[in-house]
């Protein structure tokens, strides 16, 4: 028969004396609490004689002396105060290390990993925790759930374990607040390995990091995030390796990032109440820049406030940047979208920052790059970098969108200088825009780097010029139609008789007194004056 026990604590359980036989007085017992009653770490535990499974701390408890378990009942999540976490502020990184270990063993076959709850209170942590496959929630009450760093400056919070069975799959963060204490960490999450699947990011803080925020070292990912706020951020709030490492002479062209997608977030680079100012050198950086055949999905941000209250560091002046190689096979972006974001310099205006900027030499570009309800107060521009030859964004059937884009000034912000600045394009004759019609083989109109605009029919090259030949004079190098039957050549000499239509006129260059201005009728020329 059944008998019931109850005891104050899981230290007052392990005392519990165990019979010659291996049976305790009562084989169920009630636990109040894990440290004291009442503290959220109690529970109901069966007495099992015959388990010798490996002490966790939290779901199987050893005897003090004699044999057998003591083994939880539960079901849902772990808790991890069940494994001793107080959430008072305290260290708590041995804890909940011992709760994700826990809901790692019981990834079995197609069985899921259950989540890690953290109650609403703060855990310290001075070690880096390896996250494993369970999910980590917390809960939003008035306190909330914080994760709060306690370690090194050069400590990372979180890192993702890709080898762990089940790791490299669905992966959930929600309802927590990942914030410093007397140091800051240098990342607060990191991800060393290809995550197969998807990555969900929900309701969470993040408060006071002196590098990148949340970093991808290795790519094949697809990353959701919601409901965010980044806080004092002294590098990019997501650093993200879209190429991966393959073995030699292995090549992979699997579409690596297949979708990221980041909405509802704040971003507010304002400085520390103590210590140096926070320089960040961008919000977001995308590294595609390895020669292994690797290509990029869908990057999109929405609903968003950027707040800028200190300069960046200038070391790469855009708000998103990506980076490409110089060259390698079936390496492009496809995609960056911006809709409802406000940026927002405040005192500190920058000459060169962009809203995206393409760090590379080589002219592998997003081929669609589109803005919808975007303010970009104080930004100097909206793309910079190298957008080189035909792969810019604005050719073909996929064009650059400003749909309600506020480009003006206002009283407390300075106005922007140009909605697309080229400013490193090697070479005056690198072509900043163009348009081809589909199935052209050549451009119909293009302006170059050096401000000549030229147009073809878009199956030979371009014929026809525009360009500025000296101050206040505009001039092109062939015919110029006045309207449906009139055409102004120049030269130098008489007009040859086969040039132009009736009704043109020929201007003569070389100055020759009484004929410097000719007019053709009857398929004749004559001077004029």
């Amino acid at each position: 028969m059944m008998s019931v026990g109850n005891l104050p604590t899981i230290q007052a359980l392990k005392d519990e004396p165990v019979s010659g036989t291996n049976e305790p007085t009562n084989d169920t017992i009630i636990v109040e609490g894990y440290h004291a009653s009442n503290d959220g770490g109690g529970g109901i535990f069966n007495y099992d004689a015959s388990s010798s499974a490996a002490d966790d701390g939290g779901l199987v408890i050893q005897p003090t002396s004699g044999s057998g378990r003591w083994i939880r009942q539960w079901e849902g999540a772990l808790n991890v105060r069940w494994f001793g976490a107080k959430g008072d502020g305290s260290m708590a990184t041995e804890e909940i290390q011992s709760a994700i270990d826990s809901a790692q063993g019981f990834e079995v076959g197609d069985t899921s990993v259950p989540n890690v709850f953290f109650p609403s209170g703060r855990y310290g942590i001075d070690e880096t925790i390896t996250w494993k496959s369970a999910g980590l929630v917390g809960e939003q009450t008035k306190v909330g759930t914080q994760l709060i760093w306690a370690g090194s400056v050069v400590g990372t919070m979180l890192e993702k374990d890709a080898l762990s069975v089940g790791s490299a799959s669905n992966g959930i963060l929600r309802d927590i607040a990942l914030v410093n204490g007397a140091n800051m960490p240098s990342t607060f999450i990191k991800f060393p390995g290809k995550l197969d699947a998807a990555m969900t990011m929900q309701r969470l803080r993040f408060e006071g990091c002196s590098g990148d925020c949340i970093v991808f070292e290795d790519g094949w990912f697809n990353f959701f995030m919601d409901h965010v706020r980044f806080e004092i951020i002294g590098g990019f709030c997501i650093n993200a390796k879209v190429w991966f490492e393959v073995p030699p002479n292995k090549p992979r062209k699997e579409q690596n990032l297949s979708s990221f997608s980041i909405q509802d977030f704040t971003i507010d680079n304002r400085t520390p109440g103590v210590g140096p100012p926070i320089k960040a050198p961008g919000m977001f950086l995308f590294d595609n820049s390895a020669a292994n055949a690797s290509n990029a999905g869908v990057i999109r941000f929405a609903d968003a406030r950027l707040e800028v209250n200190e300069a960046w560091d200038g070391v790469t002046p855009g708000v998103v940047v990506l980076k490409s190689a110089a060259s390698a096979p079936n390496k492009r972006w496809c995609a960056v979208e911006f809709e409802n974001v406000a940026y927002q310099d405040v005192g500190n205006v920058m000459p060169n920052d962009v809203l995206l900027f393409h760090d590379a030499t080589g002219d592998f570009a997003p081929a669609i790059v589109t803005l919808v309800n975007v303010r970009q107060e104080g930004l100097s521009s909206i793309l910079g970098g190298n957008w080189q030859s035909w792969r810019f964004p604005l050719q073909g059937s996929y064009p650059l969108a400003y749909l309600s884009a506020q480009t003006g000034a206002t009283e407390e912000f300075a106005p922007m200088t140009g909605l697309v600045v080229f400013n490193e394009l090697d070479g005056g004759t690198k072509r900043a825009f163009l348009s081809r019609v589909l199935g052209d083989v050549n451009d119909r109109w293009h302006v170059r780097a050096n401000g000549v605009m030229a147009w073809g029919d878009g199956t030979n090259s371009v014929d026809t010029n525009l360009y500025r030949d000296s101050p206040n004079v505009l001039a092109t190098d062939d015919a110029f139609r006045v309207n449906a039957s009139s055409r102004i050549h120049s030269g130098t000499g008489v007009p040859a008789g086969s040039l132009g239509t009736n009704g043109d006129f020929f201007l003569r260059t070389d100055g020759s007194p009484g004929s410097a201005l000719w007019f053709k009728a009857s398929g004749a020329w004559s001077s004029i004056a």
